[in-house]
């Protein structure tokens, strides 16, 4: 077991990287780490910058490139351009660091939201998986492979729906009875999320700047879906 006395930032191995990228995305891991040197090295101020997914004894850190971190940036301005447009009450809870000692698991979302449990953590600076109930959504963007799997750690702390983008396309994955994700093609916390335009609008984000980006999908919004009465999204049933 690895003992760790005085965490220090990592200077971490290049991983492969997928053209065109020019900044790579660095991941490595680490096994053999316990409890209590996962939150040494995940509260060390040096180490801010580094998403960090903890399962088990095992540890990844990623330092997360431009290109994960726009496209992570879009896809929450779109979720929120969304709830706004249809008065669907949400808290953005961006990458806050997710722990359930018991499960001896831990990870970061890239962004993450509450909007089925909006109000039952209204009040919480903090979120504690122990008495909270978790995000009703994660959203990860996969620009190189994880060393972990972050899927098995939400299906551990139910959390019921992920995003995944892969190379220009997202996956809509949602909790099923038996503790597993299912890939589908419709949202269950957002119903008739248009996933099609958005995926279309992020492609574009080299050619117009980002307020366009977010104006074209509003507009697309009130053209398409305001004659339209969305479905309410269903209450968690872990809440």
């Amino acid at each position: 077991m690895t003992t760790l006395t005085t965490p220090r930032a990592l200077t971490l191995p290049s991983a492969a990287m997928e053209p065109p990228l020019r900044t790579p995305e660095n991941r490595t891991l680490l096994h053999g780490v316990d409890w209590a040197a996962y939150l040494r090295y995940r509260n060390n101020k040096r180490n801010d910058a580094l998403r960090m997914t903890y399962c088990s004894g095992r540890l990844e850190m990623m330092s997360p490139s431009r290109r994960h971190e726009s496209v992570t940036w879009h896809i929450g301005r779109f979720v929120e351009c969304w709830c706004d447009e249809w008065d669907i009450a949400y808290d953005p809870s961006g990458s806050t660091t997710l722990t359930a000692e018991e499960l001896h698991k831990g990870l970061e979302p890239d962004t993450c939201y509450y909007i089925q449990n909006e109000l039952a953590i209204r009040e919480r600076d903090e979120i504690d998986l122990s008495i909270d109930p978790p995000p009703d959504l994660a959203v990860e963007v996969e620009v190189t492979s994880p060393l972990l799997s972050k899927l098995k750690i939400y299906a551990a702390i139910k959390l019921p729906e992920v995003w995944q983008w892969q190379n220009g396309r997202i996956r809509v994955l949602l909790l099923n009875d038996a503790g597993e994700y299912v890939e589908s093609d419709d949202s269950r916390c957002l119903p008739g999320f248009p996933f099609e335009e958005m995926v279309r609008l992020i492609e574009q984000r080299h050619v117009l700047d980002k307020m366009s980006l977010l104006r074209q999908f509003r507009e697309w919004i009130r053209e398409f879906r305001k004659p339209q009465v969305p479905t309410k999204p269903e209450a968690n049933p872990e809440s």
